[in-house]
């Protein structure tokens, strides 16, 4: 796949935050998960954690098709099951909605590309749940520069514009992205709980 290079640079990036965390039992949620991945790679580098995919309802029918094809884990859609605890044996696949209900606190949430893309109103839905959870990381790839600044069509919300609570979270590294087609529009951050 085309975005396979994206995909395994940023397994190894999380599989070492993951490392950084001491405790057993380790969440990574990944917030539009797309096709699956980035998942797929983190098996491929021996993903032992538990991982959940939050994403619109279409994406989440790809990505089943997708990783029921390419894995032999047991694919749980948590809107479905409600799964009263989480285990590294299943990947979990979730909406917007079954986040805001998740009892954990997550150690690394994950976003690419997608953020930027989303209303204003959706960025706000995540972060409120995000800091509600007490993600000890927060990492993502997404624009910081605006594709077309006079359009009325095509909208992004800058990563600079993120509501990410700064009393909260410390920038621990903002790079040029080596993904997105090489326009420069695309920086990755990486925010640490405090």
């Amino acid at each position: 796949m085309i975005d396979t290079p994206r995909h395994d640079y940023y397994s190894s990036k999380i599989l070492n935050l993951l490392d950084s965390v001491k405790k057993k039992k380790k969440f990574l949620v990944e917030i539009g998960g797309g096709y699956g991945g980035l998942i797929l790679q983190l098996l491929k580098r021996n993903f032992q954690d538990i991982y959940i995919n939050i994403d619109i309802p279409e994406t989440l029918l790809i990505n089943y098709y997708f990783l029921r094809k390419y894995t032999k884990k047991k694919i749980v859609i948590c809107d479905l099951k409600k799964p009263a605890k989480f285990n590294n044996q299943n990947i979990y696949l979730a909406t917007r909605s079954y986040f805001s209900k998740l009892k954990i606190n997550i150690d690394v949430v994950f976003n690419s590309n997608s953020f930027s893309e989303m209303s204003k109103n959706d960025v706000k839905y995540y972060f409120k749940y995000i800091n509600y959870f007490k993600s000890k990381y927060i990492y993502h790839q997404n624009s910081n520069v605006l594709l077309f600044p006079n359009s009325l069509r095509h909208i992004e919300i800058l990563a600079k514009d993120f509501p990410i609570n700064k009393k909260k979270y410390k920038l621990i590294l903002k790079n040029m992205s080596m993904f997105g087609s090489g326009s420069g529009r695309y920086r990755e951050y990486l925010y640490k709980r405090i």
